[in-house]
């Protein structure tokens, strides 16, 4: 009976040690020192193991959680940990352990903070696995080596007496060539940063032994998540990027029960007398319940049009796009009597957007000086996702997005994702005319435009643009 005591006893005190040995502390924190590998939920329901690619891209249109090896290889989950879909970091079941959750965004600032974005780069990587990168040469100043050690030393005239092959200057510039450098870091803390790569929604691993990026908690609208990244380059500092929930990366947890909640994208925001959605629609059935069309192809939208059938499809036939910027829409579709905004909201008229307009230019403390951050475009456009940066400040929480459009003016095709957003207004009955509007990533261009049905080509019809509906009054 001792025996067994005994033995119970050390089997404990190993368990412990072993624990504490994951756990590492760096300033105020604790994190696991190894990237998170559990397949269950906190309350023991299993996590969706996407074993290929089309299970991966199913899970995450279906806004399902997921997780998968890197290249589907699970001697990779050994190395690197399992790769995660932000649906699954986001999940109320829980995705880490009980005493731990993932970090938000302040969270792992607190930690670059607290070593310096460059110091961390080189601290927190593994000592081993990270590939090389190349550093260029150039030149440098170094003494020169004819001078037989006379060093700078003036002589009367108060010239140096050095050689003539460094000028009288004691120094001479050399050429360094390039160098191939490991991107290994010093592992100073036991946070052991491995370069896990990731899995990209098209289908793609990539960067694995070049690249470590890992989820927070935190979302970035409705459409992407926060994530910190390190790369081989240890010159380089930690960069926090912003991505689409559908990729895969790795997860490293943080000790304790978070204390933030997640901000939640409200589905309506009141500017001024209005209520506007806050997303872009992408409803697949009127309001009766009958089904719009779905073209999967552009074939299948200029037949739509050319037949005069409501349709919608998502921007280069994607649907994963669906989850980021909605469904756009043909012409038919928004003018059906069906109805296609849900009970109680309405597709927008041309007066409801003067009165937007107006509502915005009123709260324009200099109303006669032009300054781009107090543009109408600036104050709707959402804080990200704009070409080049020409992201807005999302005053009143109308998170405008730029999700393109299906273009009829040359050729039918998918144009400007990523640099214009366009919206369907409700036509006028007793106009030959369909207005719509459009936020360009291009300064303050916002306004309202024109398709002119009775004086321009039937292509015009073939047009697919967002809706954003606005509250019935």
């Amino acid at each position: 009976m001792k025996k067994i005591i005994l033995f119970l006893l050390v089997f404990i005190t190993f368990e412990c040690f072993s624990q504490e040995t994951d756990v590492v502390v760096i300033g105020q924190q604790k994190w696991m020192k190894k990237n998170l590998e559990v397949t269950k939920f906190r309350n023991g329901e299993v996590i969706f193991q996407a074993k290929n690619a089309a299970e991966w891209k199913k899970a995450n249109l279906n806004k399902q959680a997921a997780w998968c090896y890197y290249k589907f290889d699970p001697l990779n989950g050994k190395k690197y940990g399992k790769l995660y879909n932000w649906f699954a970091v986001n999940d109320p079941r829980g995705l880490a352990p009980l005493g731990w959750h993932v970090p938000s965004k302040n969270e792992w600032n607190t930690l670059i903070d607290f070593l310096g974005p460059y110091e961390a780069n080189k601290v927190l990587k593994s000592k081993s696995g990270w590939g090389s990168f190349k550093e260029l040469g150039g030149q440098e100043v170094e003494y020169c080596s004819s001078c037989s050690g006379m060093g700078k030393v003036p002589d009367d005239n108060g010239r140096y007496g050095t050689c003539w092959n460094c000028g009288g200057k004691g120094q001479v510039l050399v050429t360094v060539s390039d160098k191939n450098k490991l991107g290994n870091g010093a592992d100073r803390y036991g946070f052991t940063a491995l370069p896990g790569g990731y899995y990209s929604p098209d289908g793609k691993f990539e960067e694995v032994g070049a690249t470590g990026k890992w989820w927070s908690m935190t979302a970035n609208y409705h459409l992407g998540a926060w994530f910190l990244k390190m790369i081989t380059d240890s010159r380089e500092k930690v960069l926090f990027h912003f991505t689409e929930k559908e990729f895969g990366l790795s997860v490293r947890c943080i000790n304790g029960e978070t204390a933030e909640v997640n901000p939640v994208l409200s589905s309506e925001a009141k500017i001024g007398n209005q209520i506007w959605m806050t997303k872009n629609l992408e409803v697949d059935k009127f309001r009766n319940g009958d089904k719009i069309f779905y073209a999967r192809t552009l074939e299948e939208w200029k037949n739509a049009n050319l037949k005069k059938i409501p349709a919608y499809c998502y921007y280069d036939n994607d649907p994963i796009k669906g989850n980021w910027y909605g469904k756009l829409y043909n012409y038919y579709a928004i003018n059906d009597v069906r109805g296609l905004a849900p009970e109680g909201w309405e597709i927008p008229e041309t007066a409801d957007l003067k009165i937007l307009m107006e509502t915005i230019k009123n709260k324009n403390p200099d109303k006669n000086t032009y300054k781009y951050e107090d543009s109408i475009a600036t104050k709707l456009k959402s804080k990200s996702w704009w070409w080049f940066g020409q992201n807005g400040v999302d005053q009143f929480g109308f998170a405008a997005l730029p999700g393109g459009y299906v273009s009829s003016l040359y050729s039918l095709r998918f144009e400007d994702e990523v640099k214009t957003g366009k919206w369907w207004l409700k036509a006028n009955p007793n106009d030959d005319k369909v207005y719509y509007f459009y936020i360009s990533q291009h300064g303050d261009y916002n306004t309202i435009n024109t398709i002119d049905f009775k004086n321009q080509d039937i292509v015009n019809y073939k047009y697919g643009l967002s809706v954003r509906c606005i509250k019935k009054m």
